[in-house]
């Protein structure tokens, strides 16, 4: 399969979304799976060619944490995306970059996977300070995105419970 790995996390980021990417794609290779990773772009950071890493132009929102937020500028990468024929997708970090992938599965009519990492609304403070998007958002926010995916993966039967308590009611696997 030709699978689309859209991460808002990637490297030179490290975390355990980004570990957890790397470590997924890895066994999918392994399986002959044909992957590609959708990502956003970090100034003076190279992939190595075999990787079939995308990125796409970005700005920092936290430079203390090396976060960026894809941008979606129209540009020759993000256009060479929209063209790629991906028989799914799997989302990874609730940002732009999934949003796109969602988007993007949406008008392909393809399957979109989710993986619901992290629980947002405990890290609203390392956006713009916490002072605009609060907790409450974040869960509305989340309950929304979910709800437009065909399966939800949560990494824990903690994070399915919350989503589930958010109002999520398409599939979450742990």
């Amino acid at each position: 399969m030709k699978i689309g790995f859209f991460t808002d996390a990637y490297f030179p980021q490290v975390n355990g979304v980004v570990t957890s990417v790397r470590e997924t794609v890895k066994e999918l290779r392994r399986r002959g799976h044909d992957i590609y990773i959708i990502t956003s772009r970090y100034p003076n950071y190279k992939d190595d060619k075999k990787d079939n890493v995308v990125r796409l132009s970005s700005v920092p929102i936290n430079r203390k944490l090396n976060i960026r937020l894809a941008t979606h500028f129209p540009e020759k990468e993000l256009l060479d995306v929209y063209k790629m024929d991906f028989d799914i997708i799997h989302g990874h970090g609730g940002g732009t970059i999934s949003l796109l992938g969602l988007e993007i599965a949406k008008i392909k009519k393809i399957p979109y996977i989710f993986t619901y990492h992290t629980l947002f609304s405990k890290y609203v403070h390392y956006i713009l300070k916490g002072l605009i998007i609060r907790p409450k958002m974040i869960e509305a926010l989340s309950r929304i995105f979910c709800n437009g995916c065909d399966i939800v993966i949560a990494p824990t039967r903690k994070i399915k419970e919350i989503l589930s308590s958010y109002g999520v009611k398409k599939p979450i696997v742990v």
